[in-house]
């Protein structure tokens, strides 16, 4: 059987069931315990599709600041006033970080797409992820026309992903949406109906990915936590999939070894 993962970062079951989004519930859904950082206890985030890569727990941090420098101005004005506040007392508003990210070179283990032999990965953290870009859109536009731009480069992803889903020189594809985690942190306080749109335009892509989805192929929707009314992550990722199984994740890791017995190569 081939494996369609589709990755959507920060996830929230709560508002997949509160808003109707029947794309995302496949005929197999749930939750699963978020990995958790020993120092802090709080849910990890961009290390979680490390692990999902390799089978292991990643636990290095994955950025290493080397400077700072000024916001911009426009990253004000996306703020609602208790947010801004919030930022401003807590030294963050005003200062950003420079940072370095760590590569797939920095992974224990070994990823699924060295592992397997027909594996296509699209738009993946730790392998072609461009967290950079996506995070300099996130600091330097306001939501306002942040949103509109994330969609339009979901659609476009999608279309990749959609012409990918025709052919057939792959046995798993991989591929990452994180505009709900950018849309999650944005939601802080009075912005929900825009955190409802976004979660609309992924519920609309899974439909056509869904749609697409070749014959005998498990398509499994998965992400690494979910998202708190605060703009905080939740202990909890989600994961969903069709055809059913009697598959239970316990953590993400056991998606690694799910998938290979899936394929049947290894």
């Amino acid at each position: 059987m081939r494996v369609f993962v589709f990755a959507i970062d920060a996830c929230e079951i709560d508002h997949v069931e509160g808003w109707g989004l029947e794309a995302l519930k496949l005929d197999q859904y749930g939750t699963y315990p978020a990995l958790v950082n020993e120092k802090t206890q709080l849910p990890m985030s961009a290390q979680v599709w490390g692990s999902f890569l390799t089978g292991q727990v990643q636990t290095f941090a994955y950025w290493q600041e080397v400077g700072s420098t000024w916001r911009p101005l426009t990253r004000f004005l996306s703020y609602g006033i208790i947010k801004w506040l919030w930022n401003f007392l807590g030294g963050t508003l005003t200062r950003r970080k420079i940072v370095k990210y760590r590569t797939r070179e920095s992974l224990e283990g070994i990823p699924l797409d060295e592992l397997l032999h027909r594996v296509r990965v699209l738009n993946f953290p730790f392998v072609n992820y461009d967290v950079e870009a996506i995070l300099n859109l996130f600091e330097t536009v306001p939501f306002g026309k942040w949103l509109p731009l994330m969609k339009t480069i979901a659609t476009l992803n999608a279309g990749e992903v959609l012409r990918a889903l025709k052919e057939d020189d792959w046995d798993v594809l991989l591929v990452y949406e994180p505009i709900l985690d950018g849309a999650g942190h944005f939601n802080f306080p009075d912005k929900t109906e825009l955190l409802r749109r976004a979660y609309t335009h992924v519920h609309d892509i899974a439909a056509q990915y869904r749609e697409a989805l070749p014959e005998d192929t498990l398509m499994l929707i998965v992400s690494d936590h979910g998202m708190k009314s605060d703009g905080s992550h939740s202990f909890r990722g989600f994961y969903s999939m069709t055809p059913e199984t009697c598959f239970t994740p316990e953590k993400v890791t056991d998606f690694y070894d799910f998938i290979i017995q899936q394929t049947g190569e290894v």
